[in-house]
């Protein structure tokens, strides 16, 4: 993954509307190179050194993405696109040597150390889209058809695009689309370049300065630490939608639809590393109302999403329940994962012994057919927003119990 994303490119934009008009660097300047160097000369002193190079480059490209848009006239003699054909691999040739030549002196050098001159292209097409339109998205297809030539070359090439390449690997390329799966879907989604890699530009012409690591801190209060949760929650539910969607659920198993949830995986892992670490800076985590509510129990990871998710569903949507098989998708990585998260909400497990989880069956003994929901207690305690009655234990019910059958009519008021 490309470090310290900073202020997407568009951004800067907003910020200088009196000093530079986005419709007039369009309307001006055509080639990728023009548009970033309009930005250079408007509001940076001029660093032709550091320019030179990227400059060459990015106009390779837009030379190669001129050539093919030619070859693919349908009007033009056989000859004709035979020679623009032996342009377009000269140039690519070229394009190959100048990068393999340059030395990157940003942090652009990490992100083209280990790519190819076609993902080079790709990610020039994306970055002329992202300076030069609304939207920085561009069609599979058409992103595609700007970087290769010939219908094999096309059909090869959905390799850029597999969430398992290394644009989508590392989020180079980020795609619009929460469907992933068959080639055809790849060639309907929209791609755009990742902000970093804008910025990464940028650094590389010296209108930014190499990023520093911002250190993180901890929570200054309950709140941060609640929505740092929610973003946790969302991305697990998002991974859910993506692996249990009725179009992927009767897939053939090991299909791509498996494979695309290695990038939000991580993202996953970094939410939670992002937790951990601002928690251990915090001195009175610890009396965080969440915080001592999971401590208290036992909860585990998948525990305390079940109890998240209820606890935003009903804050959210007025909404307090939730389909149990909604829950176990919801904390399963896998289809595997199923029947073994299915434990979770057996009567024997902790939050339906504790008293946490109450789930309303269907079908008598059928979990899975049933409707969960929390406690009336719980919301209160994790808020720390007041005091409803808690569960009464075993020890305390066994008291009543004694207590009940030693009292006598007779005496009622008097044992009371």
């Amino acid at each position: 993954m490309v470090p310290n994303r900073l202020q997407p490119f568009s951004s800067v934009y907003n910020q200088t509307e009196e000093g530079l008009a986005l419709g007039l660097v369009q309307s001006i300047w055509s080639p990728t190179t023009h548009s970033l160097q309009v930005f250079s000369e408007k509001h940076f002193m001029s660093k032709d050194s550091r320019q030179g190079g990227l400059r060459k480059l990015l106009d390779l490209a837009d030379e190669l993405r001129a050539l093919r848009k030619k070859i693919q006239d349908p009007a033009l003699k056989n000859e004709a696109v035979q020679r623009l054909r032996r342009r377009s691999r000269e140039k690519l040739r070229h394009l190959a040597s100048e990068l393999g030549a340059f030395r990157f002196r940003g942090s652009l050098g990490l992100v083209l150390k280990k790519l190819d001159p076609e993902h080079f292209l790709l990610l020039a097409t994306l970055l002329r889209r992202y300076l030069r339109s609304v939207s920085p998205y561009v069609e599979g297809r058409a992103l595609l058809s700007a970087v290769f030539e010939t219908s094999f070359e096309l059909l090869k090439g959905l390799e850029l695009l597999q969430p398992e390449s290394v644009l989508r690997r590392e989020e180079l390329v980020l795609v619009d689309q929460a469907e992933e799966g068959t080639e055809d879907s790849l060639l309907e989604a929209r791609f755009r370049l990742a902000d970093a890699v804008v910025e990464a530009f940028l650094e590389e012409l010296g209108l930014r300065s190499s990023p520093k690591r911002v250190a993180r801190k901890g929570y200054s209060n309950h709140r941060e630490y609640l929505l740092d949760l929610k973003v946790l929650h969302n991305l697990f539910l998002t991974r859910s939608q993506r692996i249990f969607s009725t179009d992927s659920w009767w897939r053939v198993r090991g299909a791509a639809g498996d494979r695309a949830n290695l990038a939000l995986n991580r993202r996953i892992r970094a939410a939670e590393n992002r937790i951990e670490t601002r928690l251990s800076k915090t001195p009175g985590a610890a009396d965080f109302p969440t915080q001592q509510f999971f401590l208290e129990f036992g909860l585990g990871k998948e525990e305390v999403l079940v109890v998240l998710h209820l606890l935003f569903l009903e804050f959210l949507e007025g909404n307090p329940y939730a389909d149990v098989v909604q829950l176990i998708q919801l904390i399963s990585g896998s289809e595997e994962a199923i029947l073994r998260n299915r434990e979770l909400f057996l009567p024997h497990s902790t939050l339906r012994k504790s008293g946490i989880l109450e789930v309303e069956e269907m079908l008598d003994g059928r979990e899975l057919t049933g409707e969960a929901h929390l406690a009336d207690w719980v919301i209160d305690r994790m808020l720390g927003t007041g005091i409803r009655f808690m569960p009464i234990d075993a020890d305390e019910q066994l008291n009543f119990h004694l207590y009940l059958k030693d009292l006598k009519s007779s005496n009622f008021l008097k044992d009371l």
